[in-house]
């Protein structure tokens, strides 16, 4: 059946910068639908609209409470379990240390992150 969902509840590591770049990884996988519990409508549509190098700020990930993205996925059991494991991959790599992108490329904060543990952080 192609009709099957399955929602991904990613987890950061660390407080991190999020690149667009990881973020368009996402969401141009062939099961994607929407990130869900995010702070910003059509946030899938915010992701392909930034500038390139833009970033979104995530804190660790402590509770379902700060997970930074929640990804809805859609289709064959195949499918989802090849994307599930594509996602587990960004995820690995996705949560950059505070200071790594250019600030002036910030966009907010993801689902649970702190704007101003990131600032106190930065430069």
């Amino acid at each position: 059946s192609k009709g099957l969902v399955m929602v991904v509840f990613m987890r950061a590591h660390r407080d991190a910068e999020v690149s667009r770049e990881d973020l368009v990884e996402l969401v141009s996988l062939p099961t994607f639908r929407s990130f869900d519990r995010v702070g910003v409508p059509m946030f899938a549509d915010a992701v392909w609209e930034a500038e390139p190098h833009t970033f979104w700020v995530a804190s660790k990930t402590v509770s379902l409470f700060t997970v930074p993205l929640t990804v809805l996925l859609a289709g064959s059991p195949e499918e989802l379990a090849q994307d599930l494991r594509h996602i587990r991959d960004v995820e690995s790599r996705m949560y950059r240390p505070f200071g790594t992108h250019d600030a002036r490329m910030y966009s907010g904060t993801l689902e649970g992150g702190s704007q101003s543990r990131w600032l106190a952080a930065v430069p």
